[in-house]
């Protein structure tokens, strides 16, 4: 037998009930998650497009584990920026000589 005498819930009410859990399991969002690794969350957005940080899509908010966030910092935070030297990773080459004649 099928129950109907539940209550339904809005999608509003459902993302508010999400986001108090996630408080409670320690899930920030990206900008929390950003403060913490004192980067962007639109760096931490396009991570997750890239798929190099898990992160669970609420609503519209991202929401990420502390494990996770622990886990990327270990991985990626020594590499921040692009790369300066060439393909293999030998350093770039620069001309010394004058650019006036």
């Amino acid at each position: 037998m099928v129950r109907t005498d539940f209550v339904k819930l809005g999608s509003d009410t459902i993302c508010l009930l999400f986001n108090i859990i996630a408080l409670e399991l320690e899930m920030p969002t990206l900008a929390e998650a950003g403060a913490i690794l004192g980067v962007s969350p639109a760096t931490l957005r396009r991570q997750v497009h890239n798929g190099k940080l898990r992160a669970t899509l609420v609503g519209k908010t991202y929401t990420v584990t502390t494990r996770e966030i622990e886990r990327y910092r270990a991985e990626s935070l020594g590499r921040i920026g692009r790369p300066v030297g060439a393909k293999d990773g030998s350093p770039r080459k620069r001309d010394h000589r004058s650019s006036s004649a």
